[in-house]
């Protein structure tokens, strides 16, 4: 008997799996908002070198004495970021030595000077990470580590996280991710380098990965396969309302450690968590704890109000297992690693195909929304809508994903949302225009997000229980090492503001193309073990009815 058969007896999508996922998923908006954060803690002020001779503290960034002092950049609508003239010096009065002065005699405009002190512009943000370690000119390259980072983090996480969570449960890793997350988040406003802040952002990725997979693959588990896709859209529901809270509060809070401080100091709240929710019977019964399995069962059922027969939590181990295993095998806890992932040769072919679609993907998902600041008007605006398109696009999915299924409309998003992107450099770089590279980018962000959506559910379904944590944590390891570029592809805005859109496009592309290979999963039973992994999709083909039929996990 398959765990599935079992729920079908407990309830597949009863008040206490409705409760617990729903619960579960509140920490998503936190994911949501760190993950996305450094739009706005990062954002780089305009900004004008620090005049010696003119300015002192209560200069601003905008002074009459810059239009002898410093040029123009060449756009000729702001001054020079990172220059300014040579100064003569010469006596303020003829009892002192020669020094520079502030005024139009004092400039020598003939040769530049580049500048290590910087005024910055104010009326945007009162501060950010930039303006407060001057990452700006020579150092400006240091700007996009932080995101990378960051997703460096959730490379690091997914596998740390997968492998604590296949191996110790998926309780323990939610908890320990969360009080990591928790303190991690609340510090780093407060620490006196970059060098920290960098270091403190790879272990807030991982930890905020940690706990989002960790609910997202216990909700998976705990359900029944018809609310699969359910519940894999709704901790994406929950990570962009997360992401619009975020936009809100970035528009009323102005600097970057309030802001910084704000977002992460609630998380506390959810270390709670070890003392309300259950671990995974799922995973109990995989790893041989079957009467602690019962006992969470036997709740479910009572929540749910069904009367379970004697023999379907009364089973034989082995029978509840079904992986073919002697009685004494059933008795010994095997276990695996990730090079399991790549054993055999389906679930090898399977494993990498996944792995490209999460790279592709990852790419185009964050590089729109931390582009959306360049593409004109108020950039708390773009953000809020390039964000809240996100929930449509899941809700596209729920109604979608349980009558056309996985693959296609995987495969379809990511097109779309590719040909968008691929379009926007077509698009005239003119003010009247800006509103068409929106819509572009909100296209795109959609095919973006829907896949994304798509991409999680998918990949839970494929992997076997034993190993499915380290599935999903080496998929998305390697998918954010695009997580990793996508801030640096973003910054070519500064040559044209339509080129990192394309990129994303032609990236989207091509991953929605290899999806097509991939077997479809709806309506399928998870497969439990290695074994069942490797016999999953395959398919026969009936020539009268002109169709493809798999096979599931019998």
């Amino acid at each position: 008997m398959k765990f599935d058969e079992i729920l079908e007896h407990v309830g597949e999508f009863g008040g206490y799996q409705r409760y617990l996922v729903l619960l579960l998923y509140v920490p998503a908006l936190f994911s949501g908002m760190q993950a996305l954060s450094y739009v706005f803690v990062n954002a780089v002020p305009k900004h004008r070198c620090f005049v010696q001779s003119c300015d002192n503290g209560s200069t601003s960034y905008v002074e009459d004495f810059l239009n002898w002092t410093t040029p123009c950049d060449p756009s000729a609508t702001s001054y020079s970021p990172c220059s300014v003239y040579g100064m003569q010096p010469r006596p303020v009065n003829w009892s002192e030595p020669l020094k520079p002065s502030c005024d139009n005699y004092g400039a020598d405009r003939s040769r530049t000077e580049s500048c290590d002190q910087w005024k910055f512009d104010d009326s945007t943000y009162s501060s950010t990470v930039v303006s407060q370690w001057h990452l700006v000119c020579d150092r400006s390259n240091l700007v996009p580590l932080s995101q990378s980072a960051y997703m460096f983090g959730i490379m690091i996480g997914s596998i740390v996280f997968g492998t604590i969570a296949d191996r110790f449960g998926r309780k323990n890793a939610v908890v320990l991710a969360i009080m990591l997350a928790a303190t991690t988040s609340t510090v780093i406003p407060f620490v006196p380098y970059y060098s920290v802040f960098l270091a403190l952002k790879v272990v807030i990725g991982a930890s905020f990965q940690g706990f989002y997979q960790s609910v997202f693959v216990m909700s998976v588990e705990i359900v029944g396969k018809s609310k699969r896709a359910l519940c894999g859209m709704l901790v994406s529901i929950y990570f962009s309302v997360g992401e619009i809270i975020l936009g809100f509060l970035a528009f009323y809070i102005r600097d970057w450690k309030v802001l910084q401080f704000s977002i992460s100091v609630p998380l506390f709240i959810f270390l709670s968590y070890y003392w309300i929710i259950p671990e995974s019977p799922r995973w109990m019964i995989s790893n041989n704890q079957f009467a602690k399995a019962k006992n969470i069962l036997e709740k479910i059922a009572r929540s749910n109000k069904k009367t379970v027969p004697y023999n379907v939590l009364n089973a034989e181990p082995e029978d509840i297992v079904g992986d073919g295993n002697s009685t004494e095998a059933s008795n010994r806890v095997v276990h695996h690693s990730l090079l399991d992932l790549f054993r055999t040769p389906r679930l090898r072919f399977r494993t990498i195909n996944i792995i490209f679609n999460w790279f592709m993907n990852t790419v185009a998902y964050y590089g729109i929304t931390l582009s959306s600041p360049n593409l004109g008007g108020n950039q708390f605006a773009n953000f809020i809508v390039v964000s809240a398109v996100e929930i449509p696009a899941y809700v596209f999915c729920i109604l979608v994903l349980d009558r056309a299924g996985r693959r296609l409309p995987l495969c379809l998003c990511m097109i779309v949302g590719g040909i968008a992107g691929t379009c926007t450099p077509l698009v005239p770089a003119t003010p009247e225009f800006w509103w068409i590279s929106i819509i572009l980018a909100l296209i795109g962000k959609f095919g973006a997000a829907a896949a994304f959506g798509i991409i999680y559910v998918f990949t839970a379904e494929l992997f076997p229980t034993v190993i499915r944590n380290n599935g999903i944590g080496l998929s998305s390891m390697v998918g954010h090492a695009g997580g990793v570029i996508a801030p640096y592809i973003a910054t070519l805005s500064t040559y044209n503001k339509a080129l990192p859109l394309a990129i994303y496009g032609v990236f989207s592309l091509l991953a929605g193309l290899t999806a097509l290979t991939l077997p479809e999963t709806l309506n399928q039973q998870l497969p439990e073990t290695l074994k069942d992994a490797e016999e999953f999709g395959r398919c026969t083909r009936k020539l009268v009815l002109k169709h493809e039929v798999c096979n599931s996990v019998q």
